[in-house]
């Protein structure tokens, strides 16, 4: 089956869409937070998330808004019935069942994006291959 999008988080990242290059994350906590919800498909609270990619900072919902809104953008999720970002007021998370595929390698990923704390394999998920793992829709590079 193909998706619409492969993310590509190991070596220089990248997203495609339909198999082209499509411009990144206009922040660099944009490819973090990406990483993090592909990595840990739970749904995550807002509040969470802006003390890991954000610890000493105020005004960290205002700071999520503004990359999420970019990812979102991105991924054509604002108006997608089926979005690769789940979100709602309080929580988001990445779509298991989402129009992409992720690669990723655990440890790569934490040398890349050292900032995020907690990248970690999930217990299952449809998209991503962990080394030894499961996944159906994903793949490692």
């Amino acid at each position: 089956m193909t998706k619409e999008f492969q993310i590509h988080l190991l070596g220089n990242p990248e997203i495609k869409r339909q198999g082209h290059i499509v411009a990144g994350p206009a922040y660099e906590k944009g490819w973090g937070l990406l990483a993090y919800l592909a990595t840990e498909t739970r749904w995550h609270s807002r509040e969470e998330l802006g003390e890991i990619f954000w610890p000493n900072a105020s005004g960290k919902r205002a700071n999520l808004r503004q990359v999420l809104s970019n990812l979102r953008g991105i991924l054509n999720d604002h108006d997608s019935l089926s979005p690769v970002l789940q979100v709602s007021r309080h929580t988001l998370r990445f779509n298991p069942d989402s129009r992409a595929l992720v690669d990723c390698f655990q440890n790569k990923l934490r040398a890349q994006f050292p900032h995020v704390r907690g990248i970690v394999p999930p217990v299952s998920n449809t998209n991503i291959i962990w080394p030894h793992s499961i996944g159906a829709n994903c793949y490692l590079i």
